[in-house]
């Protein structure tokens, strides 16, 4: 063996706002280095949330789903001041990582797409499970206050006025500001969970878009862009007859 894939994360690091310590894989990231081995290094921001950005935050920050019920550690996409807070969180693993002097044993960092480091929404098997639908499949998420109004403002710049929405619709909101996101299973074949399902996808797709220019912000910072980027991409692409099937089927 030549190299070795380590992880390290933002609450590793960030124990408390503002402030650094160092990891407790740190024993472990010296030996590899001493050994001589290259090291892949995944460093967590959204997978790896500290306790005091979500615990001491207000409830409404996690991730939610349409039954209503919270993710365990996953916080919204658009929870306020999370892009800030991942961007210092890297910043803080970067520079330990600069001041434990093991950059240079570095040759690839993976971005975190979101649970586990993919760029999926969370599946029960990245919270701890129990976060399956009622019949045992997977459910959808985006269905927090934040990610609601996200996609509120997405439909008002679509649509430009309610009027124009509910005609689409076949709804009779008396503003955007009463629109909530569809639920499956219900409105199959509607505008609405097109609209819906397309914010989905979109605002996942614009997330990751985000993670891979700040990780590739830092490394430009650190390494002068020596340090290559990886993403985790697993599972099954989907094509656009089954995204045509989710819309029809609700």
């Amino acid at each position: 063996f030549k190299s070795m894939r380590l992880e390290t994360y933002w609450g590793s690091i960030e124990y408390s706002p503002g402030y650094s310590d160092i990891p407790y894989q740190d024993t472990l990231f010296q030996e590899v280095k001493n050994s001589g081995m290259r090291i892949k290094m995944i460093l967590g921001t959204i997978m790896g949330v500290p306790g005091w950005y979500l615990n001491g935050s207000r409830p409404d920050y996690y991730m939610m789903d349409e039954n209503g019920r919270r993710a365990v550690s996953t916080p919204s996409y658009f929870a306020p001041g999370l892009r800030a807070q991942m961007t210092q969180g890297l910043d803080q693993m970067m520079q330990y990582l600069k001041n434990a002097q093991l950059l240079d044993t570095i040759d690839a960092i993976v971005v975190d797409c979101g649970p586990a480091g993919e760029p999926i929404y969370p599946p029960a098997w990245t919270q701890e499970g129990g976060l399956d639908g009622p019949s045992g499949g997977e459910v959808f998420w985006g269905y927090d206050v934040y990610s609601q109004q996200n996609f509120r403002d997405t439909m008002r710049s679509k649509y430009g006025t309610i009027s124009a929405a509910n005609r689409a619709w076949g709804t009779t909101y008396s503003s955007f500001d009463q629109v909530s996101a569809p639920k499956q299973s219900r409105n199959g074949g509607t505008q609405r969970w097109k609209d819906w399902l397309t914010w989905y996808r979109d605002a996942k797709r614009e997330f990751i878009v985000d993670q891979v220019e700040m990780y590739r912000a830092a490394v430009n910072r650190y390494t002068g862009g020596r340090i290559k980027l990886i993403l985790y991409i697993p599972g099954t692409d989907v094509r656009d007859d089954w995204f045509q099937a989710a819309l029809d089927a609700g």
